[in-house]
């Protein structure tokens, strides 16, 4: 990610599913939502997603990208393909 321009610090907040922006902020809380909740986002969250300005667009996107993140994992674990690139270290550092 880096090579496209984010900082490392911003790498390791989008994995812990944080931002300084509000608008990523709120997308990132509404991708957690999906995928803790099955899809199935509260009024609330919708709410404050679409204060932060998301739009409908957008978080169509964001099932989708979850979505296929889901089912792209879940094709790898069956099908316990051969990595074909190096490991990254996923550890998100503590504050």
């Amino acid at each position: 990610m880096e090579k496209l321009g984010a900082a490392g610090e911003e790498i390791v907040g989008t994995r812990r599913g944080e931002d300084t922006d509000p608008h990523v902020a709120a997308i990132l809380e509404v991708a957690r939502a999906v995928l803790r909740d099955g899809g199935r986002v509260s009024d609330e969250e919708l709410a404050k997603a679409r204060a932060a300005g998301v739009t409908d667009p957008e978080l169509a996107e964001i099932v989708a990208h979850v979505a296929l993140n889901f089912l792209s994992n879940a094709f790898n674990h069956l099908a316990q393909p051969e990595l074909d690139f190096p490991p990254v270290a996923m550890e998100v550092p503590s504050r």
